[in-house]
């Protein structure tokens, strides 16, 4: 009996459908991704997802190593990944499910490269900047750097004991905009030295009324943790703004990500 084979190709792609396991090396290299110290020894992050990848395709080619994905996936976007099929590293959904940090394994993901970290100068004397303090939720933490991007922001500083900005699932929520935001790990006191004279503001419960006193038009926003707030050792320095309950509204309170945004409509309008 002669069995069939199907092969894919892809203008100067071609592969057999029937081998599509990924190689050790490779398979490592992704598994070590998973760890924020291997990412940051590597400079390296994950990318998951068509959307996003597609993004990162079209916008960022050149910041992307490799790229792992089904056939079916080359078969329907052969057009979009002309300009990077020199990356492509065709292999088997089960392949994808095993290496994927999603509940629901993608057809395709990529290594990219981390872009080079801020340097404290190119900010300026009156930037906008959002500064996140212990926010730990890679949900929260991806849609404020997407929010923070979408109002065009300078930049956002990520304090102590916040979530890598590189965790896929960080990467995911922001759809993207980890490389469309410059990124800064800096704790309040050294940006403080860098920008002098720039007004602090912490979004807080107690605060005064954010639409009778939006922050200035140059300001560190400060937003904390989802459940304890700003940190002390950072209060001291800030004054404190709030978004108020509407009347009649028992709700106890918002979100961190979706303050943070009523926050930055606000603060850029």
């Amino acid at each position: 009996m002669v069995s069939s084979v199907s092969h894919c190709c892809l203008e100067g792609l071609a592969f057999n459908a029937m081998d599509l396991k990924l190689s050790l090396s490779k398979s490592k290299y992704l598994r070590a991704l998973r760890r924020s110290k291997q990412r940051r020894l590597l400079g390296k992050f994950v990318a998951e997802g068509k959307k996003i990848c597609l993004e990162f395709i079209r916008d960022f080619p050149e910041q992307i190593e490799w790229i792992f994905l089904s056939p079916d996936f080359i078969e329907t976007h052969n057009s979009q990944l002309q300009l990077v099929k020199d990356k492509l590293i065709p292999i088997s959904n089960l392949e994808l499910k095993e290496h994927s940090s999603l509940d629901s394994p993608p057809e395709i993901l990529m290594i990219m490269d981390i872009p080079p970290a801020l340097d404290l100068e190119a900010l300026g004397p009156t930037p906008k900047v959002l500064y996140l303090d212990q926010i730990q939720d890679p949900g929260n933490a991806g849609t404020l750097l997407r929010t923070a991007a979408w109002f065009g922001l300078d930049a956002v500083v990520l304090g102590k004991g916040t979530v890598d900005p590189w965790n896929p699932k960080v990467v995911q929520a922001s759809m993207g905009s980890v490389s469309r935001i410059p990124l800064l790990d800096q704790n309040l006191s050294e940006l403080q030295l860098a920008i002098p004279d720039i007004p602090l503001v912490g979004l807080d419960m107690e605060g005064k009324s954010i639409w009778e006193n939006p922050p200035p038009d140059s300001a560190i926003l400060v937003l904390g943790n989802e459940g304890q707030g700003i940190s002390e050792d950072l209060r001291k320095n800030l004054e404190f703004i709030s978004i108020p309950r509407g009347p009649s509204s028992n709700v106890e309170s918002l979100n961190a990500s979706v303050a943070g945004a009523i926050a930055m409509s606000i603060w850029t309008k």
